[in-house]
């Protein structure tokens, strides 16, 4: 793990290239750091049966053109969490 985190970040060009992307510009590195990502999602709603799953409201007064990355960032934080097979729905 190490290792590979250490040749990712010495050759990222290489690394992009072995998976399929060839880059057009000039690549760097980014703090891939999430330990301080801290979000509150609206309401979430735990539904036990008859599937395990979860439901995200997020209600908005107006519509904000980055609403569907952080929704797309709060259901993933609320996958990560809940585990599998809880998938999160979001909704407006």
């Amino acid at each position: 793990d190490t290792s590979l985190k250490s040749l990712i970040g010495n050759f990222p060009v290489d690394w992009l290239r072995l998976a399929g992307i060839e880059p057009q510009g000039p690549v760097e590195i980014v703090n891939a750091n999430l330990a301080s990502v801290q979000v509150d999602a609206d309401k979430v709603v735990r539904v036990s049966r008859p599937r395990p799953h979860l439901v995200h409201f997020e209600t908005e007064s107006n519509y904000k053109r980055k609403n569907p990355q952080r929704l797309l960032e709060y259901n993933v934080l609320l996958r990560k969490r809940s585990k599998p097979p809880s998938p999160a729905f979001s909704s407006c």
